[in-house]
């Protein structure tokens, strides 16, 4: 069992592993520009152009991809959170 301090530590590494990422071009180039950004932004924008039985997939599509968004933004907030409870 860990402590809340490992939980925290683990959390806090997690996002720092996260930032250095971010900074990897490939990383930027493939998932976050190619696959959240430009690829949720051309499925929307082509949403109403494919056919009704296809359109349940795109939305399916859609929600993964806003939902990773969801996961890497919570890691950089839980990060961010418990770093200023523990400057208090």
């Amino acid at each position: 069992m860990h402590t809340p301090e490992e939980i925290e530590d683990s959390k806090i590494e997690l996002a720092e592993s996260l930032k250095r990422l971010y900074k990897n071009k490939d990383f930027k180039k493939i998932v976050l520009d190619g696959y959240l950004e430009s690829g949720s932004t051309y499925l929307t924008k082509n949403m109403t152009k494919v056919k009704p039985e296809f359109r349940e997939l795109l939305q399916e599509e859609i929600v993964a991809r806003s939902l990773c968004w969801k996961y890497l933004d919570g890691i950089e907030e839980e990060a961010r959170s418990i770093l200023e409870a523990r400057a208090m």
